[in-house]
């Protein structure tokens, strides 16, 4: 909606596929493909593809939010690793112990303990930056 004015988000999402238009290299092109429309269905949408919580994060890291958590909290309901109701939303842990949760549920597949699990103590600025580097972080065990 842009003022009175407004578009389905279907026929939105879809435009660039009806003018021909590439947007593929475009920073909204993740944003469009998780909106209603053609370009969701495409056999070549990301959206087809892994929808776990460690992609989605990938493939939305650089977006940004005014709230800092929000940037993982957004995905809980849409990624398909976090349906089990392990992992909410919680606005009074700190950023470190967020990044925490985070690491060992991308770890383990659920959301453990703190004390039992040491994972680097990043913010999450910090966490987002060495975010395509965590598997090989997680497993050599650096703090």
């Amino acid at each position: 909606m842009c003022g009175m004015k407004s578009i389905p988000a279907g026929i939105f999402s879809s435009l660039s596929w009806m003018l021909g238009k590439s947007i593929e290299i475009s920073p909204i092109e993740p944003v469009l493909n998780v909106m209603p429309g053609f370009s969701k269905y495409t056999k070549e949408s990301w959206w087809n593809m892994e929808r776990d919580l460690f992609a989605l994060l990938l493939k939305f890291c650089s977006n940004e939010a005014t709230e800092l958590r929000d940037k993982i909290y957004a995905f809980l309901g849409i990624a398909s690793d976090t349906r089990n109701g392990n992992f909410e939303a919680s606005y009074e842990v700190s950023e470190e112990e967020l990044v925490q949760d985070v690491v060992s549920f991308l770890s383990f597949g659920v959301k453990i303990d703190r004390s039992l699990f040491s994972a680097p103590r990043w913010t999450l600025h910090d966490f987002f930056k060495n975010l395509t580097f965590l598997p090989f972080i997680v497993s050599d065990g650096v703090n």
